[in-house]
């Protein structure tokens, strides 16, 4: 017996590392059938484990847990048997059996490295994040050289949230084993993490160097190139982890629970479909790089791609309904935003988004139908009225928008665009004054926004309502608004402003520079007319009124 149970010792974490395939063979039908060891009468509970052993290094679980049961049969106290059984429970996906089983193994050995071990996964699993981290603790206590404990710990802090916790224990784990590329996988998540894109480059780097044909990693620094604005670095990165695709797929079958890291441990590699979803995030990847270049076009064909791996998720249709806006193909968004509300009907934002699409093509009715929903489903969604309110503007319903813009500022006070929307309702129906204190209370919020100041430059200086211009201050607000970008409108503006204070020398000048601007952007002659007009008026020593 004790010399069973020392060979056993040295198996058992490896046993640890290779359980992570589910045989879809159910134990009790196989239960029925000849397993050829059990024929034997002169086998052993050794000879069963390591039967056992071996059909968990051929991924055939069901089959190793009736010969682990067997050789409890025969060694009702033999530790290993009951932590054989319990990890093998565990990575069937029957957590409830595993539990009692490695409970037994530790009860009749405490010092048993691998049931610690091996329990810790499973209270993770079942969310018992405390008892999970105190096996694990217990595992490395018992033996302080097992680099594969160290890793699993950290992972389990990653995934809580401790990521102070979490590299210390890559770290151990990589001075205890330099050459395990998943270490510096997860080391460098962890990094990234914490914000420290170079020092997690180096380590996804590292782990490239070691298995260079490991997607994986090329797609987590194509990420963290992402995060540090190398977008062209990204870019080959995650086109290299699409093209090793096929290469991971087939090789996750052929790793054990353990030698897992962060990104892909949330999946079961035995689920073709669980494979194309993940598949499908290294597109979303590159598709945001290209979004970040400004190449839409590219962005699309990857998330359409994406949806082919991934045809049910909700992020890659958002995601191509706004490439698609952004490329002004509002049809195909609409398609994409009309796919997400049949994936989630109740998701207000989808309604929102469709109705801002229906906005573009002129079709309000249907954009205030999708608006109208959208509010049903969540009274307090700031993007909707704010939507509907920007579609009264267009229909010229400033009493209908100011409600809406007066909603959305109760429910989110302290956002400039918001008071300037209002702002522009209110000089729809000429509450100039209301207007005023909206386009003052943005530039209060935000100093630097440059919207609200123009707004308030040009009504102070046009109004043709005599008591609410100011031409000192609209001067005031038009030079801070030319100190950053001297483009034609804010010039225009300053324009207006000089003229209204009676500087209508300034005011020449300022108009002549903003139509010299304009010629040579190549603006259209009715563009430029309006600005001579203006001119005209500056000339004459007279100021511009709105109309």
């Amino acid at each position: 017996m004790k010399n069973t149970l020392k060979i056993l010792s040295i198996i058992s974490l490896v046993l640890f590392f290779l359980c992570s395939c589910q045989t879809t063979r159910p134990i009790k039908k196989l239960e029925k059938q000849a397993i050829k060891p059990a024929q034997q009468e002169q086998y052993s509970a050794h000879d069963y484990i390591t039967d056992g052993f071996g059909y968990v290094k051929k991924r055939q679980l069901a089959e190793a847990i009736i010969c682990f049961s067997k050789a409890i049969e025969l060694e009702p106290e033999n530790p290993y048997a009951y932590g054989f059984r319990g990890n093998a429970y565990n990575d069937f996906g029957k957590i409830d059996k595993a539990l009692p089983d490695l409970n037994k193994a530790i009860e009749l050995d405490p010092d048993n490295l691998f049931a610690y071990s091996s329990r810790g996964k499973v209270l993770f699993k079942k969310n018992k994040i405390d008892l999970a981290i105190s096996d694990l603790n217990k595992a490395i206590e018992i033996d302080p050289d097992k680099d594969i404990i160290y890793n699993y710990r950290g992972m389990v802090y990653m995934r809580t949230g401790q990521i102070d916790e979490a590299v210390p224990d890559f770290s151990k784990a990589i001075d205890l084993n330099a050459d395990q590329e998943l270490y510096y996988r997860n080391r460098g998540a962890a990094y990234v993490k914490k914000g420290l894109f170079d020092e997690s480059i180096s380590d996804f780097t590292r782990a490239i160097e070691l298995d260079p044909n490991n997607g994986f990693a090329y797609h987590l620094r194509g990420d963290a190139h992402i995060n540090k604005g190398e977008i062209d670095e990204a870019i080959i990165d995650l086109s290299r982890a699409i093209e090793l695709i096929p290469y991971n797929a087939r090789n996750l079958f052929n790793r054990g629970d353990e030698f897992i890291s962060i990104d892909d441990a949330v999946f079961d590699y035995n689920n073709a479909l669980e494979l194309d979803r993940y598949n499908a995030t290294r597109y979303i990847a590159r598709s945001k790089a290209y979004f970040i270049k400004g190449l839409i076009d590219e962005q699309i064909s990857d998330l359409s791609r994406a949806i082919e791996l991934d045809p049910n998720s909700s992020l890659i249709y958002n995601l191509r309904g706004t490439a698609h806006s952004i490329k002004r193909q509002y049809e195909a968004a609409i398609s994409d935003y009309s796919k997400l509300i049949n994936l989630d009907p109740d998701n207000p934002e989808y309604y929102s988004q469709r109705g801002n699409a229906y906005v573009a093509l002129k079709k309000l009715e249907e954009a205030n139908y999708d608006f109208n929903r959208a509010i049903e489903l969540s009274s307090d969604s700031v993007s909707a009225y704010s939507n509907r309110g920007n579609m009264y503007m267009i229909k010229r319903q400033y009493e209908a928008a100011i409600s809406d813009f007066s909603k959305v500022i109760n429910l989110n006070p302290n956002k400039p665009n918001y008071y300037i929307q209002r702002g522009y309702a209110y000089k729809g129906i000429k509450k100039m004054e209301e207007a005023i204190y909206d386009f003052n209370r943005a530039i209060e919020l935000d100093p630097k926004d440059y919207i609200a100041r123009s707004q308030l430059a040009w009504l102070l200086a046009t109004c043709p309502d005599k008591k609410y211009r100011d031409g000192i201050k609209a001067i005031e607000h038009a030079e801070k608004l030319v100190e950053f970008n001297k483009n034609p409108a804010r010039l225009d503006t300053l324009a207006a402003a000089y003229a209204e204070a009676g500087r209508f020398e300034d005011a020449v000048k300022t108009q002549e520079i903003a139509i010299d601007i304009l010629k040579k952007e190549g603006s259209s002659a009715d563009k430029i007319a309006i600005y001579l007009e203006r001119l005209d008026f500056y000339k004459e020593n007279k100021p511009w009124r709105d109309k």
